[in-house]
């Protein structure tokens, strides 16, 4: 017998409704999520605050890397992609950013689909090689074996958008992440005008980081949009690259966020 108490057996709409927050809030037992707008946090002593730096406790330690209200959001849309995690930001070109940065260095190579958003396409095309150094080769997705043809031994990731924008062309993700995969490269996909609830590129192609969708599907400002990745994604990369660079989603903005994607199949 399936048991529902498991939210692994839960379904999206279930998932959308109550996951990162199971039980009511333990401090106040309020229903609903509440907005911690604080920045810091208090520690017990400096040996607390030591361990909580040092990621021996984990914990909360300052707003802009962590945040109660922020975590239950990065948790739901976790669930809903298939990922085991997620990590909230900003906005849409923050996420991407902190993908190619988490995964590539200076020195080091991507292969992106050229039928992508222009903003995306300016930062792989002009602004990583001046400020990281990192070089894109962009290929035609219809034209077969573009992709693995444009693989180099420095090659650290796939990019591609799961509808173009911004002409809704279709990529075959299974193939171009069997070519990912059988190099040992991550394959990232922008999934924005597609949402869960339409495909999960996670759960369908095994793909290791998926950036989705809140901004444009939950339809609210400032913008936000997330990370959801699997658990191996980002080993062997580079994510100290990115702790000392976040662009967080703040409280106040990842609560409407949460509530609207509570309807995201209507």
């Amino acid at each position: 017998m399936t048991d529902i108490r498991n939210p692994q057996n839960w379904s999206l709409e279930t998932k959308q409704l109550h996951i990162g927050q199971e039980q009511a809030d333990p401090a106040t037992d309020a229903r609903a999520v509440p907005i911690y707008a604080t920045a810091s946090y208090v520690f017990h002593d400096a040996q607390h605050a030591a361990d909580r730096f040092g990621l021996r406790d984990p914990g909360n330690i300052y707003s802009r890397l962590t945040n109660p209200t922020v975590e239950i959001f990065e948790k739901r849309i976790a669930a809903l992609e298939g990922g085991s995690a997620a990590v909230a930001a900003a906005s849409g070109a923050a996420a991407i950013t902190y993908t190619f940065q988490a995964l590539a260095k200076a020195g080091e190579h991507i292969v992106a689909s050229k039928t992508i958003y222009g903003g995306t396409y300016n930062l792989l095309a002009h602004t990583l090689p001046l400020s990281a150094g990192i070089e894109t080769t962009f290929v035609d997705p219809d034209e077969e074996g573009s992709f693995e043809n444009a693989i180099r031994e420095n090659t650290k990731a796939i990019f591609i958008e799961a509808l173009g924008n911004p002409n809704s062309n279709l990529i075959d993700i299974e193939a171009v992440a069997a070519v990912a995969h059988s190099h040992g490269i991550p394959l990232v996909i922008d999934a924005t005008f597609a949402t869960p609830v339409l495909i999960r590129p996670i759960n369908m192609a095994r793909i290791s980081l998926c950036i989705p969708p809140p901004s444009s599907s939950t339809d609210t400002e400032p913008r936000s949009a997330a990370w959801s990745l699997k658990r191996e994604s980002l080993t062997g990369r580079h994510p100290e690259n990115i702790r000392g660079f976040p662009i967080p989603t703040r409280a106040i903005t990842a609560f409407p966020l949460r509530m609207r994607s509570d309807r995201l199949p209507l």
